[in-house]
């Protein structure tokens, strides 16, 4: 793969995507279900990039992650705990201000 680009997790081709461009993608479809809540937003970009990870080659996980890494989001164990810590705090939040 060139510089950059992973295998397209989305194409039933051969094709590649540039991992910053796959990142962005990502953002933008889940910044429309988030409804205005970071942490939401976060977690489900995290998730999403997490499970494409899984379906990469190490080289390819490697694009991906420093892709990410550059976008603020890190692929790790412990900040995925921690997201998702953030996440339940936030979903918390939310049920308190509904009642």
């Amino acid at each position: 793969m060139k510089n950059g680009f992973i295998r397209h997790p989305w194409s039933a081709q051969k094709d590649s995507i540039l991992a910053s461009a796959l990142v962005d993608a990502v953002e933008t479809r889940e910044g429309k279900m988030c409804g205005g809540h970071y942490e939401i937003f976060h977690k489900r970009v995290i998730d999403e990039l997490d499970e494409i990870l899984s379906g990469l080659g190490e080289n390819e996980a490697q694009t991906l992650t420093k892709a990410a890494k550059l976008r603020g989001y890190r692929l790790d164990e412990e900040s995925i705990s921690a997201t998702n810590v953030a996440y339940r705090e936030t979903l918390l939040e939310i049920q308190k201000d509904q009642f």
